[in-house]
């Protein structure tokens, strides 16, 4: 497949994915997935932000070497410059959408003003869950839930999948954003943070940017020099 048609496929899969999205917030589903996380009887999550392990692990630490990642990937396009006189697009493209995709989830995310599972009153919070339009257009709530940060730090890195000429490549690099996205989404929604709906949203928010990023930077042209 060529790579024109790969960023199209995706970009297509993300904007079709988003839809989907939005309309899962008209079901229970959200629900029945935070109940199964939930224990009505302790008023406890599956996991706790206080366990310092699982914290660090998945949360506090992620961070720190995404921040690690990036700040490498700009050393090696500094340096490959000097060495070639050009920037390795490839790079500059992670780099990219290391920053701008969980940028355009904070966005998002304060625009929307929907709460937490934790901050609804069926979990034990004060609020009534408002719907996706009502927080949008009333921003009557001081919350911003919707769509997950944390997870969009993991899902820019789907990214990798637009690097490669290869099809076999370019699946495990996708493979490998969605992998890590989901894991810390996971996490996020084990300690009552984020609805399914959350994540899945920064999942295809990060598929449709990392898409068009593609378009716009090209990070198949340093091959064709």
């Amino acid at each position: 497949m060529q790579s024109t048609s790969w960023v199209r496929l995706n970009l297509i899969a993300g904007l079709i994915g988003l839809l989907l999205t939005l309309y899962l917030q008209t079901t229970d589903l959200d629900s029945q997935v935070a109940q199964a996380l939930f224990n009505q009887a302790s008023g406890q999550w599956l996991l706790s932000e206080q366990n310092r392990l699982w914290f660090n692990i998945l949360y506090k630490w992620p961070k720190v070497l995404m921040v690690v990642v990036v700040l490498g990937l700009l050393a090696g396009a500094g340096w490959q410059r000097r060495q070639t006189g050009r920037w390795s697009r490839r790079l500059l493209y992670l780099v990219a959408v290391a920053a701008i995709v969980p940028a355009v989830v904070a966005v998002t995310k304060a625009l929307t003003h929907m709460p937490c599972p934790y901050q609804l009153q069926v979990f034990g919070g004060q609020y009534l869950e408002p719907t996706l339009w009502q927080g949008i257009s009333q921003r009557a709530l001081p919350v911003q839930c919707f769509p997950a940060a944390h997870a969009s730090a993991g899902y820019a890195w789907l990214g990798l999948g637009f690097i490669s000429s290869t099809m076999p490549k370019r699946l495990m690099g996708w493979l490998a954003g969605v992998s890590l996205g989901s894991v810390l989404g996971a996490y996020k929604m084990a300690v009552g943070d984020h609805f399914l709906s959350h994540t899945l949203a920064s999942l295809f928010i990060a598929l449709i940017c990392c898409s068009l990023l593609a378009g716009w930077i090209r990070p198949l042209a340093d091959s064709d020099r």
